[in-house]
């Protein structure tokens, strides 16, 4: 498993080229670089709006120079008269897609058709990705003098007049490709200016990051002015980022979301509670009590039967001599009287006590009787209760 785990964190994961211009996504047709590059033109703040603009004009939060980049700008039709009454008041939007409602290219009085699509057929997507196609600039003074070569991916289309309707508003082509087809033009809309281009792919991290592609970019950016706020309204593009799990179903619906949850909770309580080995109960064991005091009882009772009372004295005086040395460090002997003058001065004994024990030990012999015995005992009892 750990083989497993290091094997996995040491390959290189493959690019991911779905097309999102998400401002968080590092992926090569995201919008990471996008913000930043906005912010060198004078927008001082690029914020992200994941709301259409219906809601955010009646939020009172719709302000600034406007951004909608995507393939498909699915916008309502409230979503465009929103749009239109922002430009009427002295406001810019760019607006960069491959597909637009048929309302707004009726209004705008064009329309989308691929540029050149016989030299592309049969080609691969890599193919196409360094196939390179000419762009220039006409009448923008802040772009470049001469044609731009960039990637075929990012000018596959071209705009035309539409066939049905006349553009509602004036109109200047600002690009052409090489065939001579306009891929980008600016409406003037009331105080405001709208600039439409269909080459959103120029403005992902990919070619952001391609010095040659970005000098086009970069002439179409010029054309933005100075403002306090600008907004990038992902909402339009950001749905390619939702899950296309089976469980946003339930995720979407609260009581199914509670449902969920509880379920899952309950299995890890199961696993937490209920799958541990299951084993007979182990009955309580009666703790092993203290024998020392009954053997001793015992063994003095068979003693004291036998009338063995020598032995008994010679087992009193045994523990008599440890305790003296334990606690006065003096060896104890019958015919030694140093020592139980030592005892005398060390102890708390009284003296009478001492000679007594000693005068004792010297006479104690094989025909000990019971009452010399009990008088031992009592001389003993007495020394302990005067030291301890």
């Amino acid at each position: 498993m750990l083989l497993f785990v290091v094997v996995a964190s040491l390959q290189t994961a493959e690019p991911n080229y779905r097309q999102t211009w998400y401002s968080k996504s590092k992926q090569p047709f995201a919008g990471y670089a996008l913000h930043p590059i906005l912010k060198s033109y004078g927008l001082q703040s690029v914020q992200s709006v994941y709301a259409p603009l219906q809601q955010q004009e009646a939020e009172e939060a719709l302000e600034g120079t406007i951004l909608l980049i995507g393939n498909n700008l699915n916008l309502s039709e409230a979503d465009w008269q929103v749009l239109q009454q922002h430009l009427k008041a002295g406001n810019q939007v760019l607006m960069a897609g491959t597909q637009f409602p048929q309302f707004i290219k009726d209004t705008l009085g064009f329309q989308l058709q691929n540029f050149n699509t016989q030299w592309a057929s049969g080609l691969s997507f890599q193919e196409t990705l360094e196939r390179e196609v000419g762009l220039e600039f006409s009448g923008l003074s802040g772009g470049p003098k001469r044609p731009v070569r960039v990637s075929a991916l990012a000018a596959w289309h071209e705009m035309a007049e539409s066939n049905t309707s006349a553009a509602a508003y004036p109109f200047e082509n600002l690009a052409f490709n090489e065939g001579g087809r306009p891929v980008a033009r600016v409406y003037q809309v009331g105080q405001g200016q709208l600039l439409v281009s269909c080459t959103p792919l120029l403005f992902s991290n990919y070619f952001l990051m391609d010095k040659p592609t970005l000098t086009f970019t970069q002439g179409l950016l010029s054309w933005l002015e100075p403002a306090q706020e600008a907004q990038h309204f992902e909402f339009y593009q950001v749905g390619s980022l939702q899950s296309q799990s089976p469980l946003r179903f339930f995720l979407k619906t609260p009581a199914l979301k509670a449902a969920l949850i509880l379920a899952v909770l309950t299995i890890l309580l199961y696993f937490i509670f209920a799958s541990k080995r299951k084993q007979r109960a182990i009955p309580s064991l009666v703790p092993i009590t203290n024998q020392s005091l009954r053997f001793v009882k015992t063994l003095a009772s068979l003693h004291y039967r036998t009338r063995n009372y020598y032995g008994l004295a010679q087992k009193r005086w045994q523990f008599f001599t440890d305790f003296v040395y334990r606690h006065y460090r003096i060896r104890l002997k019958a015919d030694d009287p140093g020592a139980w003058e030592e005892l005398k001065a060390r102890s708390h004994a009284p003296a009478k006590v001492i000679d007594q024990l000693q005068s004792l030990k010297s006479k104690a012999g094989e025909g000990m009787g019971e009452g010399a015995l009990f008088t031992q005992e009592k001389l003993l009892n007495t020394f302990y209760k005067q030291t301890l």
